[in-house]
C-alpha cells in the first residue's frame, strides 16, 4: 500500500480519500478506509500521524442541509409517497458531503480506540463529538424539512396519525 518510511504518501491519501468521496462510487466507507486502518493499527505509525490525522478529521464543509429543498405537498396519492421517500432517502444518503463525514467519524473511532495517550483520545474526542454533532445536525434538518412539507397531510382522516 505505502513504503512504511512515506508517511506524506498515506496522509495526502487519505486526504484525498475524504475529499473526493463519492456516493456514487458505490463503496462503502469500509472499503475506501480498510487499507489504512490496517496501516494505522501500528500504534507507533499512528502516534508519529496523529497530528496530521486529527487535522484532516476536522470537517471542512458548508452545511449541505441548508440546500435541501423539498416541494410541499398537497395530497399523498401512491406515486407522491414513493417520490417522498426517495426525496428523504436521496438527501439522507445521497450528499458526498455527509458521506465524507460519516467517513471521517469511522476515522475518528479508529483513531480514539487504537491511540493509547489518554490526553489525545479526550482530544480525538472532541473532534468526533463534533463530527456526530454535525451529523446528527444535517440529518435531523433534513428530516424536519421533509416533514414540514407533509404536516397538513397528517391528519386522522387519512391514516397518517395514529393516536
Amino acid at each position: 500500500l505505502w513504503n512504511d518510511n512515506d508517511d506524506d504518501a498515506l496522509v495526502n491519501e487519505l486526504q484525498a480519500v475524504f475529499d473526493g468521496a463519492k456516493i456514487t462510487a458505490g463503496l462503502a466507507p469500509l472499503h475506501l478506509l480498510r487499507p489504512f486502518f490496517f496501516h494505522l493499527q501500528d500504534r507507533t505509525k499512528l502516534l508519529a500521524l496523529y497530528p496530521r490525522i486529527l487535522d484532516l478529521l476536522k470537517p471542512r464543509n458548508d452545511d449541505h442541509s441548508l440546500l435541501v429543498n423539498v416541494p410541499t405537498w398537497t395530497s399523498m396519492m401512491p406515486e407522491s409517497r414513493r417520490i417522498f421517500r426517495t426525496s428523504l432517502v436521496q438527501h439522507l444518503f445521497g450528499w458526498d458531503v455527509l458521506f465524507s463525514l460519516r467517513m471521517r467519524l469511522s476515522m475518528a473511532d479508529f483513531v480514539w480506540k487504537y491511540i493509547e495517550d489518554e490526553s489525545k483520545q479526550v482530544e480525538c474526542g472532541h473532534v468526533a463529538q463534533d463530527l456526530l454533532n454535525k451529523i446528527s445536525h444535517r440529518v435531523l434538518r433534513t428530516i424536519i424539512r421533509h416533514l414540514t412539507t407533509v404536516v397538513t397531510l397528517l391528519t386522522r382522516s387519512c391514516g397518517l396519525v395514529h393516536v
